[in-house]
């Protein structure tokens, strides 16, 4: 009679969590990854991740869904986006940027699809060649096998290479004869972009800083021109080192103080060329 009483319970047991365990939404998790990003970059561009709820897996629990970039995010310009068939979209609850994890908040009782992105990361320094997000639930379930996706396909240089060449100063007028080049090329396809493919917050274009290394003699001037020609289309003008605009050569001469130049990209409609 005892073992029919503890057979009895253990059947109820196993019932009642199967019962339970139906009730658990499960996501299906994948991401759109950015093609590639510098290497020495401190606001890089991380690509964006879905969750969608799979069919028939139950209904939403409130939870949350954490995730993890492994490295620091250096914005708060996170967002989420999509759409609820059912129920209120996800939020975001917390983002320590220190860390780079990401908390999104999940109300009770939505499906539909919903799309994290608008993150930033810092790069430099952690000799990564891509960049991957982890993720965990609690209260609802990830889909096996989908708690890790790409989100930086690749983490390149974005300088491959600096030449240039040598002026020629006639000994005699003391002026210069060949005027000395240097040649900036970029690290990757889209390296030097305004807005690189899947960015929508970047408004700035991408700087080339110059610094001297010391002033020129008394009596020489170098000087910088407006503007930086490509072999495409792109074009670089002068700026500030406040960002404002300058537009006009800069003069270097023995008693200038500021030996750094600043070239940003202005236009840019040929980005297949590097």
């Amino acid at each position: 009679m005892k073992a029919k009483t503890l057979l009895v319970a253990a059947v109820m047991f196993f019932g009642l969590s199967a019962v339970a365990m139906a009730q658990v939404a499960t996501f299906q998790v994948g991401s759109i990854p950015v093609t590639a990003v510098t290497a020495t970059g401190q606001t890089e561009k991380a690509g964006s991740i879905t969750f969608t709820t799979v069919l028939g897996s139950g209904t939403t629990q409130i939870g949350t869904i954490t995730v993890s970039y492994g490295v620091p995010i250096t914005n708060n310009g996170a967002n989420i986006t999509g759409t609820a068939t059912a129920g209120v979209l996800p939020t975001i609850g917390s983002i320590t940027n220190a860390s780079g994890v990401v908390v999104i908040n999940i109300s009770a009782g939505f499906s539909g699809t919903f799309t994290l992105s608008g993150i930033r990361v810092a790069i430099s320094g952690t000799g990564l060649t891509s960049l991957s997000a982890s993720m965990s639930a609690v209260g609802n379930a990830l889909l096996a096998g989908q708690t890790v996706v790409t989100v930086i396909s690749s983490i390149s240089p974005g300088i491959a290479s600096v030449t240039s060449t040598v002026g020629v100063i006639n000994a005699v007028t003391g002026t210069v004869t060949t005027q000395p080049v240097l040649k900036v090329k970029e690290g990757y396809l889209n390296a030097f972009g305004i807005i690189p493919p899947g960015t929508d917050d970047q408004t700035t274009g991408v700087w080339i800083r110059f610094t001297l290394s010391a002033n020129p003699p008394v009596g020489m001037t170098i000087q910088f021109p407006a503007t930086a020609a490509t072999d495409g289309t792109a074009a670089f003008t002068t700026v500030n080192s406040d960002g404002t605009a300058n537009g006009a050569a800069v003069n270097i001469t023995s008693a200038t103080t500021a030996l750094t130049v600043y070239y940003q990209l202005t236009t840019d409609s040929d980005p297949t060329k590097i």
